[in-house]
């Protein structure tokens, strides 16, 4: 699978354990219906999606190899995007979906 369609095949997965985990076990219980937390947390990931291969593909095609890093490149460029919507997901799910 080409570089770009694994990392958004990797952070559609993820957003799937995610909605679980974190309805479960990260926020308190919503009175907002299931459907809706549902759309609120794929419009929050879509943001973060789109970050996170926006940087993986900067790092991989552009930042790494001029700074002449040869060995493990899109492991390094992907591991370093991940955590780029982190905080801003948090964020989003906290006061949007979950809220």
């Amino acid at each position: 699978m080409p570089f770009s369609l694994a990392v958004l095949a990797a952070y559609m997965t993820g957003m799937v354990v995610a909605f679980l985990l974190f309805r479960e076990f990260v926020f308190e219980r919503s009175s907002t219906d299931t459907s809706e937390q549902v759309r609120n947390f794929i419009i929050v990931n879509i943001v973060g999606m789109a970050a996170t291969w926006a940087l993986a593909n900067l790092l991989v095609y552009w930042a790494l190899p001029a700074a002449r890093v040869t060995n493990h490149v899109e492991a390094i460029g992907h591991g370093i995007a991940i955590f780029a919507p982190a905080v801003t997901s948090w964020f989003g799910h906290r006061f949007l979906t979950f809220r």
